[in-house]
């Protein structure tokens, strides 16, 4: 599963200029401002196991690169994350 995650976040584009950055340091420099993975919920939702909760792996990278779009499409599971967290803006 943290594997999933980090390959997922090697592929938001343009967040740093370096190109060798790993996915683990991306998470820690992006991600753990909001999310945990096992300590349950922070301003996001706990990671673990993410995988398990969302419609498919698949939709996970759009909803990391954008989720403003994804919400604004109208995706259902996207509308009702979004509205679980307060509405919070995922950066």
């Amino acid at each position: 599963m943290i594997a999933l995650v980090l390959s997922i976040a090697i592929s938001v584009p343009n967040v740093f200029a370096q190109d060798n950055i790993d996915g683990e340091s991306l998470y820690k420099k992006i991600c753990t401002q909001c999310h945990t993975i096992g300590k349950g919920k922070l301003i996001g939702p706990d990671l673990l196991d993410v995988h398990k909760r969302v419609p498919s792996e698949e939709w996970m990278v759009p909803w990391i690169q954008n989720s403003q779009a994804v919400v604004k499409s109208g995706d259902e599971y996207g509308v009702k994350i979004f509205e679980e967290y307060n509405k919070t803006v995922m950066t």
